[in-house]
């Protein structure tokens, strides 16, 4: 069928059909963007969707631009107002001391290497803009804990999503990164994955079905943990090396779940169906029980602060005909909990408030009690959007402005957008090199955020 075609047997389509399709088509996108783009989940999927806006998040921030095609051809006028608007966002200048080339660009710009001063981010340095267009997929997405992994993948029928190339962010550039495979077994429990490795973290992907997790961080040893369903359906933790094979249960099968590491591989979080949770240490590979976390809890009503602490939802208490929560501060190395007032919306510890009347966003952080005033360009209530590692992006309803904010700098940033590039810029947070990604669908350039 082609484009014509397609265009007769859409437009015969009835109106309420393809209301229904497209509502189809909504419920199911939620999950997508829990998994890929780490937007904290919520009981009511239709509001997040409406609040996202075009804007989809993930992980990220650095000194270059990258140019990224993504095979299909843009509007000539889109794609400029997407490139002002970066330059302008950022303070990159065209330098007055370049020869112009064809087409009014300096002759640098034409060989893809640019030379911009950016008085205010360098302190009066000449900042090196390189540009390098690299073809890629519409599947492209970014994972990583304190890595940062671009993959593409590919689905067939109803099997599981197929990562068929990984990348990496070197010198400014994507880098193609090998795609090591794994087979291991224990106890006649056979199980594969592939992977690859930036510095001490793992991606895996292409599991085997009985594989259930990799989780992303190399030990000393150069071994990794995997959760393993054994011929019951259990889980089980084992304990394998990549480069002898050796494969080694750490810790039995039982009745545990929903397990999460923390963000620099100390511990492993275990939820068990009989409603409590125990903490796995990978340095002495002992287990205990965690006190202060509900049995119940979900993966968005708890957090990593850093590798030995856990903001947690407390007990509910009612205030004002409202019910809040209280936050508890776990620490998983001597297994205290502290008990504070009330629960944040931002990883458990930080807070915000709009107030619409005074044009202004206020965040707290709950534990030391500091506040940062933000001064709001319009008064229109402002949302969560993403959370990532010590950033956190706000956004409006109308979707035309965004605030980004590190949570441990008390820093700030607020990104206008323009009309025509509102509904589909896309937003990438690339925590470890400091960088933000922003792509139309059509091209992306990585920035530096300091």
């Amino acid at each position: 069928m082609d484009k014509k075609e397609l265009f007769r047997a859409i437009d015969a389509c009835k109106d309420n059909f393809i209301k229904e399709a497209a509502e189809d088509i909504q419920k199911r996108k939620p999950s997508v963007i829990q998994r890929f783009f780490f937007v904290n989940s919520s009981e009511n999927a239709e509001k997040d969707m409406k609040k996202l806006s075009g804007v989809r998040v993930a992980v990220a921030i650095v000194i270059c631009v990258i140019v990224l095609s993504i095979g299909v051809q843009t509007a000539a006028r889109v794609s400029t107002v997407f490139r002002d608007w970066i330059e302008q966002t950022f303070q990159i200048k065209n330098p007055s001391d370049n020869q112009k080339g064809k087409n009014g660009r300096s002759n640098e710009e034409e060989t893809g290497r640019v030379r911009r001063r950016n008085n205010k981010a360098d302190e009066g340095q000449d900042s090196v803009l390189q540009i390098e267009k690299v073809p890629m997929k519409d599947s492209l997405q970014i994972v990583g804990t304190n890595e940062s992994f671009i993959y593409e993948s590919k689905t067939e029928g109803d099997s599981d999503e197929i990562i068929e190339k990984v990348y990496s962010i070197k010198d400014g550039k994507l880098s193609k990164l090998p795609m090591q495979s794994f087979s291991g077994s224990y106890k006649r429990n056979t199980f594969s994955f592939q992977y690859s490795i930036i510095d001490q973290e793992i991606f895996g992907y292409n599991y085997s079905k009985n594989l259930v997790q990799v989780f992303d961080q190399i030990n000393k040893q150069g071994e990794v943990y995997l959760s393993v369903e054994n011929a019951k359906g259990n889980e089980q933790i084992l304990c394998v090396n990549l480069k002898s094979g050796e494969c080694r249960q750490v810790a039995k099968p039982g009745d545990g779940m929903n397990m999460s590491m923390s963000p620099d591989g100390k511990y492993i979080l275990i939820n068990h169906s009989k409603s409590y949770w125990t903490v796995f240490n990978t340095e002495n590979e002992t287990e205990r029980k965690v006190e202060g976390l509900s049995g119940y809890a979900l993966s968005n009503e708890y957090d990593f602060i850093n590798d030995d602490h856990i903001a947690a939802v407390g007990d509910a208490f009612t205030k004002n005909n409202t019910e809040f929560y209280r936050l508890n501060y776990i620490d998983l190395e001597t297994g205290k909990v502290k008990v504070y007032p009330e629960y944040g919306d931002i990883k458990g510890c930080w807070t915000y408030q709009c107030d619409m009347k005074k044009k202004q966003l206020e965040i707290e952080n709950l534990i030391t009690k500091q506040k940062k005033v933000i001064p709001l360009k319009q008064a229109e209530d402002v949302h969560i959007m993403q959370i990532n590692g010590d950033y956190v992006l706000l956004g409006t309803d109308s979707g035309d402005v965004y605030y980004l904010y590190n949570l441990q700098d008390e820093t700030y940033r607020a990104l206008d957008i323009p009309e025509e590039i509102r509904g589909t810029l896309e937003m990438y947070i690339v925590k470890k090199e400091k960088k933000l990604l922003l792509t139309n669908e059509k091209e992306a350039y990585l920035v530096n955020l300091k």
